[in-house]
């Protein structure tokens, strides 16, 4: 990681205060960019919130929150992002096979529509910047106006993790990294 690790026993009282928040959200879990965020305590705390929503209040399924993730993280190719969530979607009911295909960027075979257009909403949105008529539409017979701003917010929010991790080569020490990096 290219920053310092900001760790609670020689953190300053307010990125203490930060992070034991973050930690009481996230059942004590400080993995991903909390660590980096709390270099800017008043960040860290803005964006935590959001997150907190976006990965716990949107009113998706589980599944269909962690679909949209790892979408996002193999966009950006966030090694973190994706060592933390593809275990996490595989365990709430996204196949592996797919979870594999889109970490490789090849568009699974979904079965259920809801699947298929949350993966297709978050690559139109990433590649083009756009969400296509058709696939609104879609999304429209699928959710309510307030879940597909939510599900737009999730998209947005972990691109910005997914940028974090990127910029300060966050990774989980001893795991596989599922993205070649590029060399600079």
């Amino acid at each position: 990681m290219r920053l310092q690790e900001v760790e609670l026993e020689t953190a300053s009282p307010e990125q203490q205060r930060i992070l034991l928040d973050i930690q009481k959200s996230r059942n004590g879990d400080l993995s991903g960019p909390f660590k980096c965020w709390a270099h800017s305590p008043e960040f860290a705390q803005v964006a935590q919130a959001v997150g907190k929503f976006c990965r716990y209040d949107t009113g998706l399924e589980l599944k269909d929150s962690e679909l949209a993730i790892i979408t996002v993280a193999a966009y950006w190719q966030s090694q973190a992002e994706w060592q933390i969530h593809a275990p996490i979607a595989i365990d709430a009911g996204i196949c592996p096979r797919a979870v594999e295909k889109i970490r490789t960027g090849i568009v699974p075979n979904f079965q259920k529509p809801i699947e298929k257009y949350i993966h297709q909403a978050a690559k139109e949105l990433l590649e083009t910047k756009r969400l296509s008529d058709g696939t609104y539409a879609e999304l429209k017979n699928l959710l309510s106006d307030q879940m597909i701003v939510n599900l737009v917010g999730l998209i947005g929010y972990y691109s910005m993790v997914a940028l974090t991790l990127n910029a300060f080569q966050v990774a989980k020490d001893g795991v596989e990294l599922p993205f070649v990096e590029p060399s600079h």
